[in-house]
Formats: structure tokens, C-alpha cells, sequence
């Protein structure tokens, strides 16, 4: 996740309206935004994502979520333009609550268009860049961001017997990379552009899918098996000379 610092309506560095810029390749749960924005720590954090032939803004001041704000779609389309590489001179926005946002690359770097009746121009520099790490997520968290997603993005849930045919796959997948990168097997080209990181979160994706539509929470079952574990086993494994 790439964060750039933007300040609007300046010819200079540190000159006014500072804003955090996070390009976004689909939306994060709301609370993940808003903990980055609170990170941050900057007036206005704006992400966007990928919409058709245009974009999807939203704006979070480091305690809410905004509905609309000027400088941080301009700061926006400043990234867009000259770090992004954005094609043409015309970009457009769209917004929850604010209409359509159309962003005009001219001689000043961008000039915003709005809720038709009212235009801003400015200069805007990019004052930093860097890399965000993802916040860590704990197992019941990764169970309610994937039900999310399920739900906004993905429309629906497959059906159980569906995911479970799809969990059985994706083990698969796994299986067929092992043996490739850590077996005998010899690589295909085809597996050239494969992640064993990717494959097995797939899997846990999967089984995240499985444990929300029959009601189990991971975490609980997680820690009841460590449990069951340490109480069956706590001689068991000691005692087996193959592993000593």
C-alpha cells in the first residue's frame, strides 16, 4: 500500500492543506480506513479505487469519515496525474454523498469541478512518499472483513457445498506448488507467476468463507483445539522417537 503526502494549493513544499493520498485497488472495511486515516494523523486522508472509466473517492479526517472535501480531491488527482500516470487531462470522481467530482489537468496542476456550479484550481506538491504496511488483523477480524467484502463486493456467499469443492481446489493449488518448489516435480512455466503466500491465503480465504455461513468463530475454535492439544498430546509427541 503506497501513501503519498500532498499538499494542495501550494507552489512549495509545506506551503498549506496537507493531505495523505491512498491509492486502493478495492475498499478496505470501514474501520481499517479510518484507522489509517488516524495513523495518519493529517487533516484529510483520501483513498480512491478503480471504477469503471473513473474512480471512487472517500475522505476520513483522522476521527470520521467526510463527505466531501476539496483540497484532498485535488491532492488526489495531483497523484493520479503525476505519479499514476492517469491518461488525458480530464478525470472524474465519484462520491457517496457529493455527486460527480471531475478533476481538470490544465496550467495550474488540477483544477476541481463540482456538487457543476463551482470550481477551485491550485497547485499541489507532493511532499513524501512511502510504503504502508497493512494493519494486522486478528482471526476474527479476517472472518468479519472477508464477510464484508462478501457482502459489498463479492454480492453473495457461494453455497457451503460450493466453497467447500472450492476449499478442496485451492489445497490443491498449494499441493501442486509444494511439490513443485520444495519437491521433486519440476517447475511449468505456467507456474512461473504463482505466490505459495497467495495460494495459501486463498485457503484461509476459503475457510474464513465456510466458518462465517455455519456460525464458527475461529478464534474460539482456534484456542479450544490448542486446549484439547496440550491436554492429549502433552506426552505424546515427547515420547516418539522419530521426532527426537
Amino acid at each position: 500500500m503506497h501513501i503519498y503526502q500532498v499538499e494542495a494549493f501550494a507552489n512549495k513544499p509545506f506551503g498549506s492543506n496537507p493531505t495523505a493520498v491512498i491509492p486502493l485497488s478495492e475498499w478496505l472495511p470501514d474501520s481499517t480506513l479510518q484507522r489509517i486515516a488516524m495513523e495518519n494523523n493529517l487533516p484529510e486522508t483520501a483513498f480512491f479505487i478503480p471504477e469503471n472509466n473513473a474512480y471512487s473517492i472517500r475522505w476520513f479526517t483522522p476521527g470520521a469519515e467526510i463527505v466531501l472535501c476539496g483540497h484532498a480531491t485535488l491532492a488526489a488527482g495531483h497523484v493520479l496525474f503525476h505519479h499514476l500516470g492517469h491518461p488525458g487531462d480530464r478525470l472524474l470522481f465519484h462520491t457517496r454523498h457529493a455527486g460527480d467530482l471531475e478533476v481538470i489537468k490544465g496550467e495550474t496542476p488540477g483544477t476541481l469541478t463540482l456538487q457543476g456550479r463551482i470550481s477551485i484550481s491550485g497547485n499541489a506538491q507532493t511532499v513524501q512518499q512511502q510504503t504502508l504496511n497493512p494493519p494486522s488483523i486478528t482471526l476474527r477480524e479476517a472472518q468479519q472483513n472477508i464477510d464484508h467484502w462478501i457482502r459489498t463486493t463479492g454480492v453473495r456467499y457461494f453455497s457451503e457445498l460450493t466453497n467447500m469443492a472450492i476449499l478442496t481446489e485451492e489445497v490443491g493449488e498449494v499441493a501442486r506448488l509444494m511439490s513443485r518448489l520444495y519437491g521433486d516435480q519440476s517447475f511449468k512455466e505456467s507456474d512461473k507467476d504463482k505466490q505459495l503466500a497467495d495460494e495459501l491465503a486463498d485457503v484461509l480465504w476459503v475457510l474464513c468463507c465456510i466458518a462465517n455461513q455455519t456460525g464458527v468463530d475461529l478464534t474460539t475454535a482456534l484456542q479450544n483445539n490448542f486446549i484439547k492439544k496440550n491436554i492429549r498430546d502433552s506426552q505424546r509427541h515427547k515420547a516418539n522417537e522419530k521426532l527426537i
